[in-house]
């Protein structure tokens, strides 16, 4: 070698991208079946302040799906729409607390606030892996606040959300 330099980069972006957080909890129940909750919604914000006011997240990035807003399909649609706005240099935080409940095959699920007894109006945790894989984001940490949810990670230790097809 005759004393040059070489430099060896990261082919990762070192562009700072936005802090996202998207927090979803029901304390009331449209059906009388779940029983109502205390403290979901409030664990919610006071999570969202903390990130806030002790770290880089910004108020313009909170994503709040409470109470009425929580539905199945207003989750859903929102997972759709951080899939195509979330970018490969930003970070997103789901918290997401309330009941869950597993069926006769121990799959877990989340109960939105308009869910019944019926399966299909229940947020499966393999549908809400399934979204997270497709987001491009950075980092992504996942909250569960519900019971039954550590069977999220028995049902999806298999994904590679690493991969998107």
């Amino acid at each position: 070698m005759n004393g040059s330099i070489v430099s060896i980069t990261d082919k990762k972006s070192t562009t700072v991208g936005k802090n996202y957080i998207l927090a979803i909890a029901v304390d009331e129940y449209k059906n009388d079946s779940f029983k109502d909750l205390s403290y979901a919604i409030n664990d919610a914000k006071r999570f969202i302040d903390v990130l806030i006011n002790r770290y880089t997240f910004e108020r313009e990035q909170v994503i709040e799906l409470f109470q009425e807003k929580a539905t199945k399909s207003a989750i859903i649609n929102i997972f759709n729409k951080l899939i195509d706005s979330i970018t490969e240099n930003d970070n997103l935080v789901i918290f997401i607390a309330g009941h869950g409940t597993l069926n006769k095959q121990d799959e877990g699920f989340y109960i939105a606030q308009d869910s019944t007894e019926q399966e299909d109006s229940l947020v499966g945790h393999k549908e809400i892996a399934n979204k997270i894989k497709y987001i491009n984001s950075r980092h992504t940490l996942l909250i569960l606040d519900s019971c039954y949810s550590g069977s999220f990670f028995f049902e999806t230790r298999s994904y590679n959300f690493h991969d998107r097809v």
